[in-house]
């Protein structure tokens, strides 16, 4: 047996239709045509299913990844045992072993599996907009003293000046 090494890099979206029309025109194997647009047969066969569901805009526009989204594909994907064609199909997305992980965080915590990053990075947030505040006010400190000193320095000129 012979196992083929895949170098892994982002296909464009016209590399991904032309890909899914030449395997829809089979004038080739999947396998012929995925080695020569270095994809695994395993991916081609994803965005044929993409392809299935969505049409070329599937390919195109792939979803975006939100919590929500991350949700709705791991409960339905639970709920109707699906394979990773089954979802490319259904939703679009060719990003199953990020489902797996969003499965295993889903059946460990359920919904809220994913709530603790969300949290740590309003608490990232928070604190970055807590030094941002102190800076700024620190700043308008530095601000209000150099207006003290140039009105000190204004009247004492003035003073100085009405001598004369």
């Amino acid at each position: 047996m012979i196992f083929e090494v895949f170098i892994m890099h982002k296909h464009s979206s016209q590399e991904k239709i032309a890909a899914v029309h030449e395997a829809l025109a089979k004038n080739s194997s999947l396998y012929d045509i995925a080695k020569r647009n270095t994809m695994s047969v395993n991916l081609l066969k994803k965005y044929l299913a993409v392809y299935r569901g969505y049409g070329e805009v599937g390919l195109l526009c792939p979803p975006k990844v939100t919590i929500d989204f991350k949700i709705r594909v791991t409960e339905w994907t639970i709920e109707n045992d699906a394979n990773e064609f089954e979802v490319a199909e259904y939703f679009g997305y060719t990003g199953f072993n990020n489902i797996k992980r969003w499965k295993e965080a889903y059946l460990k915590h359920g919904a809220d599996g994913w709530k603790p990053k969300k949290m740590y990075k309003k608490t990232q947030n928070k604190n970055t907009q807590m030094k941002k505040i102190e800076k700024l006010e620190n700043k308008v400190q530095e601000l209000e003293d150099e207006n003290r000193r140039l009105a000190i320095m204004t009247a004492a000129l003035k003073l100085i000046a009405s001598r004369d």
